[in-house]
């Protein structure tokens, strides 16, 4: 990580503060991961850097300092605020953020923060649980599911969310089955219960080449090649299916890409194909086990 440093700060010579967020940041322990860094510099630019090396990628954000001087949005974002609670300083010429990260973990889990938080994933869910059952009454299968791949990721969200962990796109289930297993039991059982062989998820890997392409396919190349690695977990299908009905949902030939994946997989009977009712009582069900059925 400090050569890393070295290289950003010679390439913004004004950078104030860097850190070193996400997985890398709680030491998950996990062996292929992006690593989050963001890098505040005095000037007005804003935006991302994406480097691969050695079989890992680096998402950098940079942003103006003054961002950090709004603490409280920070503390109010859900996608924000748990990796700026795990952030680690890697590089502080102000000489104020170790004060700064006390404060902000101090405050992090304070129900005012929390539960704004957790109310803005909640509002994404039930928009999205309104585009799922959409896609049901215009009886569009392709839509069915990548509406509610969507709809999956933003439910293990809100449940890491509430659970004061971060969300996790990728891994999001599989974090979830460390919180609360009959939650994640009952994502997967709506989600088909669909264990890939090996074979099937190899076969899958030219499908996602096609999709996702320069260094974010590497990257996303070496997760799907964890996750084949790991395919006899319950959680496995679950990114694969997100990875895919995302990279498919607006290409005009999605239906071609579709067809292709149900030869390889075969047809998934998730929870909306089967019945618009069970998947409204699904909805229901998750927001009463999370304490929000007063949202629905």
């Amino acid at each position: 990580m400090p050569k890393l440093t070295e290289r950003l700060i010679k390439e913004y010579p004004d950078t104030k503060v860097i850190l070193l967020r996400g997985s890398f940041a709680r030491n998950d322990g996990i062996d292929v991961q992006d690593v989050d860094v963001s890098l505040f510099h005095s000037g007005e630019e804003q935006k991302e850097m994406h480097i691969f090396e050695n079989s890992t990628f680096y998402d950098i954000a940079v942003e103006p300092v003054s961002v950090l001087d709004n603490m409280e949005a920070l503390l109010y974002d859900p996608y924000l605020a748990g990796s700026y609670a795990d952030a680690q300083i890697l590089f502080d010429k102000t000489g104020k953020m170790e004060v700064f990260f006390a404060d902000f973990r101090r405050k992090y889990p304070e129900p005012e923060f929390h539960q704004k938080r957790i109310s803005a994933l909640t509002n994404n869910l039930e928009k999205q649980y309104q585009d799922v059952l959409f896609a049901i009454q215009n009886e569009n299968e392709i839509d069915i599911h990548c509406r509610f791949a969507t709809y999956t990721w933003t439910l293990c969200d809100v449940i890491l969310v509430k659970h004061l962990k971060s969300p996790s796109w990728i891994r999001g289930l599989h974090k979830v089955s460390k919180v609360d297993k009959e939650l994640m039991n009952l994502i997967i059982d709506a989600e088909g219960s669909k264990i890939l062989t090996r074979q099937q998820s190899l076969d899958l890997l030219p499908l996602y080449s096609e999709l996702w392409q320069g260094q974010f396919w590497d990257f996303l190349k070496s997760e799907i090649e964890w996750l084949i690695v790991n395919v006899s977990e319950p959680m496995g299908f679950h990114p694969l299916n997100i990875c895919f009905m995302m990279g498919i949902e607006n290409r005009e030939d999605k239906a071609d890409y579709f067809e292709r994946w149900k030869k390889i997989v075969g047809n998934n009977t998730i929870l909306p194909m089967k019945s618009e009712l069970e998947f409204t009582r699904l909805h229901s069900l998750m927001m009463k086990k999370l304490n929000f059925a007063d949202s629905i």
